[in-house]
Parts: structure tokens; C-alpha cells; sequence
């Protein structure tokens, strides 16, 4: 069920679950599906088939992504491409897992300088979840137009817990100092931690003490846009960066340990036990959703259920990124029908956009000022408006038709 609200919608979910719950650790599967974006030709992989590697060793060095490192010891047996509903056709090595020692210590970084933490952070191959972006690339882009405020942002997209959020309440004095290193690299002089409610942190937050200023997010869809907001109305630009890649930033400047785990919550009336798990990239997502206990006949979507990515089946590998999986029964079909007039996207869009304008403007070619062809560009996607729409309509896609210049 949807609440509306102005500018805003509240959606409510049956049976999600607990944000307090600890994160579980599953055991480690006998091969690993590790994700390589970037290095599907073969000058950009590190390693080869039939090789011997050690936890935390590259296997790729793309040019135009963050390179994946081995989250356990082993043989690579082959390389696979797989249509992944989150990064495409993307190759993965086939990874046969061999139990050994811990991976040899490395040396914290001592250089601070913004240049040396996104070399750290472009080594680590850390991946922002917020974003989809390497930080790296986030970081430079930050540092380069001068963002005055950064906020690690524990909120998750929606009112519901997620692996984001997760992670945070797991480890928050770690997404603390990597949102600190975070903001030495951008310039950042404002820091903040987005989160939900404060009171689930079990450790004493004293803001006065160093830590940065913890912030509470509306309940209203999508968060990131109104908490945006708020900066905007003091006439500064903020940044967002994942709670789980600070934390990771943290790790790889004071452990020299890469990004090769992420914090996945399992939720949803699809499944019986729902909770948090932190797994490597390149775990089964078929052994992860039988942890939590899949029932029949269920849908199983990857990220948010307004914007989120319909698994095509469960063999498909867990990515760096990837912090939300849903598991929802099976419902009708939602036919859609013509524009009843409502307002009700208008009323719930926080870009004061009108959709049903585009939608019009898209089935019947009704003419678009050029005060609205401009404003199409400032949809961030939430798909509020298609939440509550009653008449069914692809409402976000009609507004990003005419961003890309596409024709009734």
C-alpha cells in the first residue's frame, strides 16, 4: 500500500525486515561467479584461466572502471560472460575457492593528499552503492566542481532496511572515518551520516567528539531528493556517497584490504526469514535467497521496488553495489488506461514536474512549452509518479523520452 503525501509518497511494506537484526555471515560456496566490469577484452584482465590466486590479488585492470579483486583464495577455472539486470553483459571469472590462510597484511597508506586517496580508493576497487559509480571517479568528480558538503548516506532509498543501512549500523565509527578521508579528497567542509533513525545505533554518537552530524531522512519517497533539499535552501551543493564505500575507504587507507564484500538485505513477502547478510562479490544469488528462504512462485527484484531490476533467474552472481533484494509474490498484470485527471504525479513528484504532461505529450502529441521540455531534464527516475498513478501509465518513461529526444 501507497501513501501520498505532497511532494512525496510514504510507501508501507508488510513484513520487511528488522533494521536492528545483525548482519549474518553465510558460508563461503565452493566457487565464486566474481564480476570483471570493464575487462571483457583480454588486455585488461590481471590474471588468466588456470591460475592460482591469493585473497585480495586483482584480477582485472580496466581502464574505464575500478578493477575486482579476488575475495578468497583459489583457481580461476574460466571466464564467463553473464547478463547481469545490473551491469549488463559483464565478464566474471569463474573462481573454484580454496580454504587457506588470511591474505598477507599490507601497509596503511601514509600520503593523505586527495591524489593518493583516490589512487587507494581506485585500487581498492571500491564501487559506490548509491551511485553505480567508482569512487574515484565520484571523488575527482567532487573535487573538480567544488562540492562544499558530503553526506554518507545510511538511509537506503526507500523507507524500508537495506543492506546500505545495514552495514552502517554494523560498522558506523569505520563509515565515519572513510566519510572524513572522503571528504580530505573531495575538499568537502561539511560532513554528515543520513540516516533513518538514530536511536537504532547501539554506540554512543557524540557529534561534539570529531564524529560527524548524524541527519534524519524523511519517510517520504525518494529520500535523497527532498534530504537534497534541505542543502539547497542554505544555497550549497552536497555530495552522496554509499555508506558501505566509506566504510570500504576506511579499510583499504588504514588495512590495505579491498572492496571485495558488500551487505546484502533479503527482504519481502517472498521470502520466510528475511534479514541482513555480507557476502563476497560473486556469491550464488540462488544460495542467497535459499538462506532466507524463498517461496514459490516469487519474484525476485534487485534493488528498489520503484526503481529496482527484475532478476532474470538466480544464477546470476552478487556485485559490488548491489545492497537491496526483494522477493515479492506474483501479482496481476496492471493494465493501463487513459489519463483520468487526478494530479496525483504531479502532487508527488519532487521536481514539481507535471508527468502527465509528457505522457500526453507522448500519446497524442499534445505540445510541450519549452519551460517543460527543460524541466524534463531534472527527473532523477524515482517513479513516484507511476507508484500512484491509477490509471497504470509508464509516466517516468514518457518524461525521459523527451530528455532524450524522442518523438510521440
Amino acid at each position: 500500500m501507497n501513501v501520498e503525501f505532497f511532494r512525496g509518497l510514504r510507501p508501507q511494506a508488510e513484513g520487511p525486515a528488522r533494521r536492528d537484526a545483525p548482519v549474518r555471515e553465510l558460508p563461503p560456496p565452493e566457487t565464486l561467479l566474481v564480476p570483471m566490469p570493464g575487462a571483457r577484452h583480454a588486455a585488461f584482465r590481471a590474471v588468466k584461466e588456470g591460475d592460482a590466486v591469493a585473497q585480495y590479488q586483482p584480477l582485472s585492470q580496466p581502464q574505464t572502471a575500478a578493477p575486482a579483486c579476488s575475495p578468497a583464495a583459489g583457481t580461476v577455472e574460466e571466464f564467463r560472460t553473464v547478463d547481469h539486470p545490473l551491469l549488463g553483459p559483464v565478464l566474471c571469472a569463474v573462481l573454484r575457492v580454496k580454504p587457506g590462510g588470511p591474505a598477507p597484511a599490507r601497509p596503511p597508506l601514509l600520503a593523505r593528499t586527495p591524489e593518493a586517496l583516490e589512487t587507494a580508493a581506485r585500487n581498492a576497487g571500491i564501487l559506490d552503492e548509491c551511485s553505480g559509480e567508482p569512487l574515484y571517479r565520484l571523488l575527482k568528480t567532487f573535487r573538480r566542481f567544488g562540492v562544499p558538503a558530503l553526506c554518507a548516506w545510511a538511509a537506503g532509498e526507500e523507507p524500508f532496511p537495506g543492506g546500505t543501512e545495514a552495514a552502517f549500523l554494523s560498522a558506523p565509527a569505520e563509515t565515519a572515518s572513510g566519510l572524513r578521508l572522503a571528504a580530505d579528497s573531495c575538499g568537502a567542509q561539511e560532513c554528515c551520516v543520513a540516516v533513518r533513525d538514530r536511536r537504532l545505533l547501539r554506540v554512543p554518537w557524540t557529534e561534539g567528539a570529531g564524529l560527524p552530524e548524524l541527519r534524519e531522512v524523511g519517510a517520504r519517497v525518494p529520500a535523497w531528493a527532498f534530504f537534497e533539499q534541505r542543502f539547497r535552501a542554505r544555497g550549497l551543493r552536497v555530495g552522496r556517497v554509499g555508506a558501505q564505500a566509506c566504510a570500504a575507504l576506511y579499510r583499504a587507507v588504514e588495512r590495505g584490504v579491498p572492496q571485495v564484500e558488500t551487505v546484502v538485505t533479503v527482504a519481502g513477502e517472498g521470502v520466510e526469514r528475511p534479514g541482513h547478510f555480507r557476502v563476497p562479490a560473486g556469491y550464488p544469488l540462488r544460495a542467497l535467497l535459499e538462506a532466507s528462504g524463498l517461496k514459490e512462485g516469487a519474484r525476485v527484484v534487485l534493488g528498489s521496488p520503484f526503481t529496482g531490476a527484475a532478476a532474470p533467474d538466480e544464477t546470476i552472481p552478487v556485485c559490488l553495489g548491489m545492497h537491496t533484494v526483494l522477493a515479492l509474490p506474483h501479482a496481476r498484470e496492471r493494465r493501463p488506461f487513459a489519463c483520468v485527471g487526478c494530479g496525483r504525479c504531479a502532487a508527488v513528484c519532487p521536481e514539481r514536474l507535471f508527468p502527465y504532461r509528457y505522457a500526453e505529450h507522448r500519446e497524442n502529441g499534445a505540445p510541450l512549452s519549452h519551460a517543460e521540455l527543460a524541466a524534463a531534464a531534472r527527473c532523477g527516475g524515482c517513479r513516484c509518479c507511476e507508484a500512484v498513478c491509477p490509471a497504470g501509465l509508464a509516466l517516468e518513461e514518457a518524461v525521459r523520452l523527451v530528455t532524450e529526444g524522442g518523438t510521440p
